[in-house]
């Protein structure tokens, strides 16, 4: 039997590499895609994101989902173009995984945003309706949602805890 793991979705800044790096704290195998990928092929997503390559990378990032998914990972935290109409999204059928959205609103994440690629590269009109475009298609990936609106790193990562205990055993 395969080993359940936990994926983190949700737009640019929501959250999932922190979430990541708080459940490494806490003994769990983590893989983050968008750092993984960087080391593996020795990139900066964000120049390949800001230099009209965003498809190089979404190729990169499902081949990195196909090699995880049978791996030692149990928190995978996916980049933010992960979701229900992903290429990969179909790769995760037949694997013991647990999608979890880390649910914002768009006006909490523009705080977040100034070092976003993708907002460089769209401007702010056009990023908020990539995110309007996006919620849904996370809510349909999820089996879980959370939203992560005034909860530090702390609280989030007890509340995915309790999803894991409840699925894991």
């Amino acid at each position: 039997m395969r080993e359940m793991k936990v994926g983190l979705i949700g737009f640019s800044g929501s959250g999932k590499s922190s979430i990541a790096k708080e459940a490494e704290k806490n003994g769990y195998k983590v893989l983050d895609s968008d750092e993984i990928i960087s080391k593996r092929y020795n990139i900066d997503i964000n120049d390949l994101i800001l230099s009209g390559r965003e498809q190089d990378f979404r190729q990169m990032e499902l081949e990195f989902i196909k090699s995880v998914l049978d791996g030692d990972g149990q928190f995978i935290a996916f980049g933010g173009g992960f979701h229900r109409g992903h290429p990969a999204y179909n790769e995760l059928a037949g694997f013991e995984i647990k999608l979890v959205f880390l649910k914002a609103t768009f006006e909490s994440l523009v705080k977040r945003f100034e070092k976003r690629p993708l907002l460089s590269l769209l401007g702010l009109q056009e990023y908020r309706k990539l995110f309007e475009k996006r919620e849904p298609l996370y809510e349909k990936a999820s089996d879980f949602t959370i939203t992560v609106e005034g909860k530090t790193k702390t609280e989030i990562f007890r509340e995915i805890n309790g999803i894991w205990n409840l699925i894991s055993h």
